[in-house]
């Protein structure tokens, strides 16, 4: 998990004897997220770049060895993945719908919804869904049954953000977003208040859009030098970063950070 992570910030900024050991994923493409449960269980999730297959792969030895989860042979791209508990662990993202030559053509997936019993070992679909959605680019969870997804579908469609309260088995179309924004990262605080981060599609700028009646409305920030705004975690309730990137204007990385539970940057 994400606190995991600043807590081995926080033990090599105060000088306690720790280093990092770079290890490598088994990929032949990318890796889009990874999530730990502890110290030593956790999932990367990704796919390969030269066959379109989504790949998902698991931990138990804090990420010094990984091996190849069992999952359905159709997935073209798993972009998130959340655990819920030390067993049960969802995914997110597309499969593909057409024959394996011609994976690269666009629009031709659907949304996936996977979930683990055993620690990301093997996954199943948790329903099936229709050839005309997209893909479901983030999850956010509060408990087993309670959880929000983005869907991306293509340019031509706005994103659409939804709501399950059984798991994943039915979800609820709450709102559709009123730009063509490209959604890189979610973060929620509660069932209400949370944001999403990302860029605008075709354009050069990042946004944030944040939201205080669990998706049903969402406030835009827009930032035209900044062209892509890649992660947010908040520390409170109160408290958050979100990480962006700049090409166009200047080269390198910028840190923007809210101390006003994001009303302000």
């Amino acid at each position: 998990m994400r606190k995991i992570f600043f807590a081995v910030l926080l033990l090599i900024a105060f000088g306690v004897n720790a280093q990092w050991i770079s290890t490598n994923l088994p990929y032949q493409g990318y890796s889009n997220k990874i999530d730990f449960y502890n110290v030593n269980s956790g999932i990367s999730c990704g796919y390969s770049a030269l066959t379109h297959e989504g790949k998902i792969f698991y931990t138990a030895n804090s990420g010094l060895n990984w091996n190849l989860s069992t999952f359905p042979p159709e997935l073209r791209n798993i972009t998130d993945i959340q655990y819920i508990s030390s067993s049960v662990v969802y995914a997110s993202g597309e499969e593909n719908i057409i024959p394996a030559l011609q994976k690269e053509t666009d629009y031709t997936y659907k949304r996936i919804f996977l979930k683990s019993t055993n620690s990301g070992i093997s996954w199943d679909r948790v329903i099936p869904f229709d050839t005309m959605s997209g893909k479901f680019d983030n999850i956010h969870f509060f408990n087993q049954n309670t959880g929000y997804a983005i869907e991306n579908v293509n340019r031509t469609i706005l994103p659409t953000f939804y709501k399950t309260t059984n798991g994943g088995l039915n979800w609820i179309q709450i709102s559709t977003l009123d730009v063509d924004f490209v959604i890189q990262d979610m973060e929620f605080l509660n069932e209400n208040i949370g944001f999403l981060v990302g860029y605008v599609c075709c354009g050069i700028n990042a946004m944030i859009f944040k939201t205080v009646n669990g998706g049903l409305t969402w406030k835009s920030f827009n930032y035209r030098l900044t062209d892509d705004f890649t992660g947010i975690n908040f520390f409170n309730a109160t408290t958050g970063i979100v990480v962006g990137r700049c090409t166009t204007y200047y080269n390198g990385t910028k840190i923007y950070r809210t101390q006003d539970a994001g009303e302000s940057w």
